[in-house]
């Protein structure tokens, strides 16, 4: 369990990324020999799905590796973190809620200028 009350490098959260990251790993893996596998009769279908995906999903150049993973899923944790804290201290539970509506509102302003303008 993801320890919210510290920080990304804490160990507790440290082994819970290299954890998520050796798991999608080793699934990309193992999917990657299936489609080796499969190559022939499936080539056609993934050049199909290839071409419907965003450009930026399309590119050959792009690379990543476990670390690449980890650091992934750091950023997910610390979007995370925020509203577990909420839902465990109401004070903080408030000032989220007071931030998200002032988040709309501002949003809601700029919004009306862009479009009047």
């Amino acid at each position: 369990m993801p320890d919210f009350t510290h920080n990304v490098n804490h160990p507790t959260n440290a082994v819970i990324f290299q954890k998520v990251a050796r798991l999608t790993m080793h699934d990309l893996k193992v999917s990657l020999k299936l489609l080796h596998k499969q190559a022939n009769t499936i080539s056609s279908h993934l050049e199909q799905k290839k071409t419907s995906r965003p450009a930026a999903l399309r590119a050959d150049g792009v690379y990543f590796d476990r670390n690449t993973i980890v650091e992934l899923a750091k950023t997910s944790f610390r979007g995370f973190k925020t509203k577990a804290l909420a839902q465990r201290d109401e004070e903080k539970s408030e000032r989220l809620e007071a931030n998200r509506k002032t988040s709309k509102r501002r949003d809601r302003r700029k919004t009306v200028r862009t479009s009047s303008s």
